[in-house]
């Protein structure tokens, strides 16, 4: 049994049916919720720019492809530092925690890599995933 473009209404006159594309939901689901995820253990993609401002540790900025709904206060993130790395033109420096989230706002989200050690202060940088479960997120539910 199967129900399909059903519409459900407050009242007593029923409206026309509104019909949306796939990509028209995704960015009305976007407002709410956004989330980057790794595609494979391997390709080590780069996810958020940034650059090196203070010893050991890195700013990196991600733009969210629609606004969102509000503010997001928080990020969600997965695994363990190892899920992450920062790339510059010296080379790969591995993460040694989870990314931290500093502050948001409608269009994006800057965040604080944690690596230790590497790097010159003003450095240029790539974060990337390294592992297929690594994922950032955010969340503007109501």
């Amino acid at each position: 049994w199967q129900m399909t473009q059903c519409q459900f209404e407050v009242g007593d006159s029923a409206s026309d049916f509104e019909h949306r594309s796939f990509a028209e939901e995704l960015q009305l689901c976007q407002r709410y919720y956004y989330k980057v995820k790794s595609n494979s253990s391997t390709d080590h993609a780069a996810v958020v720019s940034g650059y090196r401002n203070l010893a050991g540790y890195f700013t990196g900025l991600i733009h969210f492809p629609v606004h969102m709904r509000t503010s997001p206060t928080a990020m969600e993130t997965s695994g363990t530092a190892s899920h992450f790395d920062i790339r510059n033109d010296n080379g790969t420096i591995q993460a040694v925690a989870v990314p931290a989230f500093r502050r948001g706002n409608v269009w994006g989200s800057s965040m604080t890599f944690n690596v230790g050690s590497g790097g010159d202060l003003g450095d240029g940088t790539q974060m990337r995933f390294r592992h297929v479960d690594a994922y950032l997120a955010w969340s503007a539910e109501l």
